[in-house]
């Protein structure tokens, strides 16, 4: 699988779980305090997005939700985002 259908698939699985909640609940997007340039635009426009989409509350930040939230995308690479983890 290349880089290209890897963040394809990985996009169909984010808005296949979070379809399920239109209108409600939060949504946090996580990215690296050291991220580059493109992953931090690439996170504010899926917000962008998921607002228009779901009609939810749509937050970016470095770090994971402090309080459970539903829904939780980790954007990046275990190289640029250290809440990636490898096996």
């Amino acid at each position: 699988m290349n880089m290209k259908q890897f963040a394809a698939a990985l996009c169909l699985i984010v808005v296949l779980s979070v379809s399920s909640s239109r209108g409600s609940g939060r949504i946090n997007i996580v990215v690296g305090t050291e991220a580059p340039r493109l992953e931090k635009f690439a996170a504010q426009e899926m917000a962008a997005q998921f607002r228009r989409l779901f009609d939810a509350k749509v937050v970016v930040s470095e770090s994971p939700a402090k309080q459970p939230v539903k829904h939780q995308v980790l954007l990046g690479s275990p190289a640029t985002n250290p809440h990636i983890k490898t096996h």
